[in-house]
């Protein structure tokens, strides 16, 4: 474990995220909206929101897995049911291409 700590600290820091981390936030932001962040981040308001944010993400995380474990039931059946579907689909393929084959072996015999 201590050598998965030591490569993500190597791998996984500011100095190999600060300029990807730039070139994303230039993108989609103004310079004045950059100005703006860093004025709210400065401020009371956004110092309590980075301290909070991660909770926030967390408790979103486990409301939105207990929200999909509701309806994965209905996933699963109706996964099952295309399923169903496209193996009919299939079956009914192969008697047509059968049929033609056979058509064609009939067609292509000599008659007297």
């Amino acid at each position: 474990m201590d050598k998965v700590n030591a490569l993500l600290h190597e791998k996984m820091n500011w100095h190999s995220f600060k300029e990807p981390m730039i070139d994303i936030y230039s993108r989609n932001f103004t310079e004045a909206e950059i100005q703006g962040l860093i004025t709210f981040y400065r401020s009371d308001i956004g110092r309590s929101m980075t301290k909070k944010m991660p909770l926030i993400i967390q408790d979103s995380i486990i409301l939105s897995q207990q929200l999909m474990q509701d309806f994965i039931p209905e996933v699963q059946s109706l996964a099952k049911e295309l399923s169903a579907s496209i193996e009919q689909s299939r079956q009914k393929e192969q008697k047509t291409s059968s049929s033609k084959v056979l058509a064609t072996v009939v067609l292509s015999i000599p008659y007297l």
